[in-house]
């Protein structure tokens, strides 16, 4: 799990990892509809991006944008991190069951596999009594 919210810490990391998480924000925006009145989209699209990485450059003082954009990164990054702890959760909650149900199992097979020696055993016995009466009777009908 260590190595999932590493890996989640990794991908979300603005300085490190600016442009995947830049052109995700970049779609959330397009789909939220950001630019969707705009007379020229792409352009007003082009610009903005422009202006973003000459922030991500530290050419330009944060702005207004940044700010909304370093929000909505951090916001992800907790989000995909607690629902990793809540996965990890669930699936070890469930391993926990499967494994109390295997070890009921397995002292079952134990009891079975113990009375099955018994019942061998036994059988075992029962054969040398008879295997011993009757070579005993043999060996009376020879006198």
């Amino acid at each position: 799990m260590n190595n999932m919210l590493q890996d989640i810490i990794d991908l979300w990391d603005i300085e490190n990892n600016f442009e995947t998480c830049f052109s995700r924000y970049c779609n959330y925006l397009q789909t939220e509809g950001k630019w969707k009145l705009c007379e020229h989209p792409n352009r007003a699209i082009n610009n903005y991006k422009y202006r973003m990485r000459i922030v991500h450059k530290g050419e330009i003082e944060p702005t207004k944008e940044w700010k909304k954009f370093e929000t909505w990164v951090d916001n992800k990054k907790v989000r995909e991190q607690k629902e990793v702890e809540r996965r990890a959760i669930r699936l070890g909650g469930n391993w926990e069951i499967k494994c109390k149900e295997l070890e009921k199992q397995n002292e079952e097979l134990k009891k079975q596999l113990e009375s099955l020696k018994q019942e061998l055993k036994d059988k075992d016995i029962k054969y040398e009594k008879l295997l011993t009466k009757y070579m005993d009777e043999c060996d009376s009908d020879s006198d």
